[in-house]
């Protein structure tokens, strides 16, 4: 019975799978990461033991799904697909509108709820606007910065509580 495994990351011909328990030292390490190639003809795998990491690389996803299979076959690794909540997500995975509620929140808390996300665009928008006009750029890109100014502050929650 090989080590349990989830494959972490899976994006065209390259994954990385992180095994769940580390082999003991470096020798078992050493003897795992051989099996795994020796069975992995179509596709190059390099491992990182501190990380329990493999990095799975081959020309094409068929070689890559061939290359996770025959581990799986052989008993080397038992893979299993990572859900979406076991990865940690950074802030330029999140959908947009999620990016925008995080960001929101963000500023509303530093600022005491002074500050949305856009009263800041529109201000700095405007601020961009009236730079571009008094450095003679007036059309197009100063009188199109300020009517974006003003179309996120007619729309500024912070704006029309006040």
């Amino acid at each position: 019975m090989g080590y349990a495994a989830k494959i972490q990351h899976k994006t065209g011909a390259r994954a990385r799978v992180q095994i769940a328990q580390r082999p003991d030292d470096e020798e078992a390490w050493n003897n795992v990461l051989q099996e795994v190639r020796r069975h992995t003809q179509s596709a190059k795998v390099r491992g990182n033991r501190t990380t329990r990491s493999l990095v799975f690389e081959a020309e094409d996803t068929l070689g890559l799904d061939e290359a996770l299979r025959s581990v799986g076959e052989a008993g080397i690794l038992e893979l299993i697909e990572a859900s979406p909540k076991d990865r940690k997500i950074g802030v330029w995975e999140l959908p947009i509108k999620d990016w925008q509620e995080v960001s929101d929140q963000f500023l509303r808390q530093i600022s005491e709820g002074r500050l949305d996300l856009r009263s800041t665009l529109g201000f700095s928008l405007l601020a961009l606007g009236i730079r571009q006009s008094l450095k003679a750029k007036f059309l197009p890109a100063g009188l199109t910065l300020l009517i974006y100014a003003l179309t996120f502050l007619k729309r500024s929650e912070v704006l029309s509580e006040s």
